[in-house]
């Protein structure tokens, strides 16, 4: 918000994807919501300045808009790892594979296959490092 303006939805930045979910349309509701209320408020008080629609923040609140994106403030590192999109979905499909495939030899432990999978692709301490950042930004 500033002097005269309010922003809501996607204009405000009000989508969030989590990996697992990507949400947009409610926090468009709830904050036209709020927007509506602190242009309310601002109207009784003939006050459309950026201080009199700093109240906006607290209807965004109000309507749950900002606990969502504080609670997942870090999920854009998150989506910052290339690994997210070749090597884990690589890894995971050759793991399934190894898992789940009928071969002529026994099956391996499940440790020692993902091991396996990982060798020569990922690290143990960069999967601890991206495990830590996933954990990090969806909890």
């Amino acid at each position: 918000y500033c002097s005269g303006l309010l922003a809501i939805g996607d204009a405000a930045g009000f989508t969030l994807s989590t990996g697992f979910r990507v949400e947009g349309v409610n926090y468009g509701i709830a904050s036209g919501i709020a927007a509506a209320e602190a242009v309310k408020s601002a109207k009784e008080r003939k006050d459309f300045s950026h201080r009199g629609l700093a109240i906006y923040r607290n209807f965004l609140k109000e309507q749950g808009v900002l606990g969502d994106f504080e609670q997942f403030r870090h999920a854009p590192e998150m989506f910052k790892i290339s690994r997210l999109y070749q090597e884990y979905p690589d890894i995971a499909c050759q793991f399934g594979q190894a898992l789940f495939g009928v071969e002529p030899e026994p099956k391996k432990g499940v440790f020692t296959m993902l091991k396996g999978e990982l060798k020569g692709k990922i690290s143990w301490p960069q999967l601890a490092r991206d495990l830590f950042a996933g954990w990090k930004g969806l909890s």
